[in-house]
C-alpha cells in the first residue's frame, strides 16, 4: 500500500455520502413547497366611517402643535398596530373615534 496515495475506497465512500445528502436536501425542500396558504379571508371594515375619521385628523391637524400631533401620531400607530392582525377593523375605527374625542 502506498502511504501517499489516499484510499480510494474511502473517497468513493465520502462521494457517496455527499450525494445521498444532496438528495436528502432536494426532498425536504420539496415537502417545504406543499404547504398550502390558509384561504384568504374579507376585509370588514366600515369605508365611510374610515373616510370621516381621515377627515377629521386632517382637519384638526392645522390646529395642533407639534408635540400633539406627535402624541396622536403615537397613539394612531398603536391602535393600527394592535388590531393588524384581524380581519375584522370595526372595533379599530371605533377606537381611532374615541383617541380624536
Amino acid at each position: 500500500m502506498d502511504i501517499d496515495k489516499p484510499n480510494e475506497d474511502s473517497n468513493d465512500k465520502n462521494n457517496d455520502d455527499r450525494a445521498g445528502n444532496e438528495a436528502e436536501d432536494e426532498e425536504s425542500s420539496d415537502d417545504e413547497e406543499e404547504i398550502e396558504a390558509p384561504p384568504k379571508q374579507e376585509l370588514i371594515i366600515d369605508l365611510e366611517k374610515l373616510k370621516s375619521i381621515k377627515e377629521r385628523i386632517v382637519s384638526s391637524a392645522s390646529e395642533l402643535s407639534i408635540s400633539d400631533l406627535e402624541q396622536l401620531n403615537s397613539k394612531i400607530i398603536e391602535i393600527v398596530y394592535l388590531y393588524r392582525l384581524d380581519v375584522d377593523k370595526t372595533q379599530l375605527l371605533n377606537d381611532l373615534e374615541d383617541v380624536l374625542k
